[in-house]
């Protein structure tokens, strides 16, 4: 049986770039084999950097650059909370010298690093440009129209708010009905993480798929560039979907198009907010520049007849939203205005970064 606890790595962006080293000086190509291995003793050191140059290789790797749009490439995460997802999202680069004697070892050197989001996002909190307002439905026609009003980006930074507003009125506008759904109605308003693996199904012939894996198999030195991702899932989900294989990152080169499906190896949903409050507690006011005008009579009428707002804070230790490789995690807003019988909802799609 395999223990819920035990840790599994998937595999879902690599990238790869090969530096020619070669030159007619010897004990240069001697000299950079050292560095990368980090085994050089201080006296072979020393007579190295005086008997050779010392060569630098520069190199860069495209990060979040994707064929396909809409996919986002996570941030490194490591939870520090025990009630957060029990995900990790490292990232790490792979040096490796292959010499061109077959009598010298390779050397392999591996290098942590941190991928960050953009630290000067913040979520809008302000003009009325800003807000966009999205109806809740429910299963039967109802006298009441209700609303949540959010930023209008659905954007928000782990480190800020979401604040939001959700209003209802009454249709035809009744007094009685409106006072009573004011003081009665239940409003519940959560914020939920869906997390999913998914990987593709080749349904062709089996010799066709042990060339797709020989192929796979036969690029050992890309496939060491690689990052880990999901280092712990510790979810409560059936050992049946942890015990599912996952496919190996795809080449950077072309394979031949086969029709394939997909299949869901792993999902798990955690609650990141729970709020519920007892009836409207507010009603709104309308906005003047002139503080002495009253509001006309149309003003009042086009008001809503209850408000109920809150602002919910976020945290650092959350995953950010990506989609990438056929793994995803996504947010979604969610809020319920319960009113006797009647329910009416909402469910927004939200990205954190």
């Amino acid at each position: 049986m395999m223990d819920p606890l035990e840790s599994k790595d998937t595999y879902f962006f690599s990238a790869s770039r090969v530096i020619d080293v070669a030159s007619d000086s010897d004990a240069s190509r001697k000299g950079i084999r050292q560095v990368l291995a980090g085994r050089s003793r201080q006296s072979r050191s020393t007579s190295m950097l005086v008997d050779s140059e010392t060569r630098t290789f520069p190199f860069t790797f495209d990060l979040g650059v994707n064929q396909r749009p809409g996919e986002i490439l996570p941030t490194t995460i490591h939870p520090s909370d025990s009630k957060s997802l029990a995900v990790e999202v490292s990232y790490q680069v792979v040096a490796t010298w292959e010499p061109l004697k077959l009598t010298e070892k390779p050397s392999l050197l591996v290098v942590p690093i941190i991928v960050q989001p953009d630290p000067d996002f913040h979520s809008l909190d302000g003009s009325q440009s800003s807000w966009i307002e999205i109806p809740l439905r429910s299963q039967r026609p109802v006298p009441v129209r209700c609303a949540v009003t959010l930023p209008n980006s659905l954007t928000f930074s782990r480190t800020s708010s979401i604040p939001f507003f959700v209003v209802f009125t009454t249709t035809p506008r009744s007094p009685i009905l409106a006072r009573e759904i004011a003081g009665d109605a239940t409003i519940t308003v959560s914020v939920s993480s869906e997390v999913s693996v998914v990987e593709d199904i080749l349904p062709t012939p089996t010799e066709t798929q042990e060339s797709f894996w020989s192929d796979h198999s036969s690029d050992s030195r890309s496939s060491r560039l690689k990052t880990r991702v999901f280092k712990r899932i510790r979810s409560k989900t059936s050992l049946s979907s942890l015990q599912s294989p996952v496919s190996p990152p795809p080449r950077s080169t072309s394979q031949p198009a086969h029709p394939s499906s997909s299949r869901t190896v792993f999902s798990d949903i955690q609650t990141v907010y729970h709020g519920m409050s007892i009836g409207f507690p507010k009603r709104p006011r309308h906005s003047s520049s002139n503080t002495k005008a009253h509001p006309s009579l149309d003003e009042l009428r086009s008001l809503p007849d209850g408000l109920y707002k809150d602002k919910i804070q976020l945290g650092r230790d959350i995953l950010t939203s990506f989609n990438w490789g056929g793994i995803s995690v996504k947010y979604y807003f969610e809020v319920s205005v319960l009113m006797g019988q009647d329910e009416l909802r909402a469910k927004i799609l939200l990205r954190i970064t």
